[in-house]
């Protein structure tokens, strides 16, 4: 078992990939999750070392008291491992949230060819135990095609969550290894996602901002 290492080495556990080591898929991978985040990519975690994965989730929750925080994970096979990197550290992750937040997840795989079992969620609760157990028992799917319904789960996901907070606003970390489905594939667009996010916190939408929650996506590259 990976133990977590101090948060604040993260930019030296994460250094910046050699000139051309990332592929043109792969570029496109990053382009994909970026909108989510207004354009900002400075704050997606780009993982090219399973490994590292306990400690970027740690810097992210670790900032701030008093916040609903979201974990919505790609649960398709070639994300298994990293699932279970995830389960193997969820105890020391859970440690680095700060009292007073509210915990929630969700994972999803590819509407069009998982079935029923494409999604799930467990609600926003102070009780982390909630969250722990639901992604002890993540179970992985087929996925299909190489995108997943992304911008579906997200959607469900703000959709169904018991949101109470929007100061400081939501933290949604999104971790996968594909993108999202668009036209005739998906349900739902980007454009619904950021519409969804200005209706549950209005009042974070401000002075040309793009999101009324905060993304942070998880971009594997295998």
């Amino acid at each position: 078992m990976l133990l977590l290492t101090a948060c604040e080495q993260y930019d030296a556990l994460m250094p910046e990939p050699p000139v051309g080591s990332i592929s043109s898929n792969q570029l496109s991978l990053v382009e994909t999750f970026s909108p989510l985040t207004c354009n900002d990519t400075s704050v997606c975690s780009i993982i090219y070392d399973q490994l590292t994965i306990p400690n970027v989730l740690c810097r992210l929750v670790s900032s701030e008291r008093n916040r609903d925080i979201v974990f919505i994970v790609d649960k398709t096979g070639s994300m298994s491992d990293d699932i279970d990197i995830v389960r193997q550290n969820i105890n020391d992750i859970i440690r680095c949230i700060p009292r007073g937040c509210r915990l929630g997840a969700a994972s999803y795989g590819d509407i069009w060819s998982d079935g029923i079992d494409w999604y799930d969620f467990v609600d926003l609760d102070r009780d982390f135990n909630k969250a722990r157990a639901f992604i002890d028992n993540i179970q992985t799917v087929g996925g299909g095609d190489t995108p997943e319904s992304v911008y579906d789960a997200i959607w469900k996901a703000l959709d169904e969550m018991s949101w109470q907070n929007c100061s400081p606003p939501p933290l949604v970390i999104v971790m996968g290894d594909a993108p999202p489905h668009v036209g005739s594939r998906t349900q739902r667009s980007l454009d619904d996602i950021i519409a969804k996010t200005e209706a549950i916190c209005p009042d974070n939408v401000k002075d040309g901002e793009c999101a009324g929650v905060s993304f942070r996506p998880i971009i594997i590259i295998n």
